[in-house]
């Protein structure tokens, strides 16, 4: 297995299943575990007024050879804004679109995924 780091996240895939009586998205929640990425810290930021609320900012590095090690097609990996990852017990939601990086050969190198957490 091709890994980029020790770390082990859960994926959570949020699909639209219907809408309840007020006319609200009812979602369905599938979740993945992925082993052997790396989930790094990128900055924070923190908004003091009437509200004391922190953002926290995380890069998940996800090599595309563990994925298919764990029977997921790394191209499966199309997060939207709805979807989040779980780390170390904290929820982080998905922030835009997944980064693919390639080798010069054209071969799919990493996955890298945009994540933020807001507290308050």
């Amino acid at each position: 297995m091709d890994v980029l780091g020790a770390d082990t996240v859960t994926f959570i895939r949020r699909d639209v299943a219907g809408q309840d009586r007020y006319g609200s998205d009812v979602t369905v929640d599938t979740e993945t575990t992925i082993t052997g990425c790396s989930m790094q810290p990128m900055w924070g930021q923190e908004n003091l007024g009437n509200l004391d609320q922190v953002t926290d900012r995380w890069q998940l590095w996800i090599s595309p050879l563990a994925l298919l090690d764990q029977g997921i097609n790394p191209e499966g990996i199309d997060p939207e804004a709805i979807d989040a990852i779980r780390f170390r017990g904290l929820l982080y939601e998905i922030n835009g679109k997944p980064q693919f990086w390639t080798t010069l050969d054209g071969a799919l190198d990493n996955v890298v995924l945009l994540c933020r957490r807001v507290e308050g």
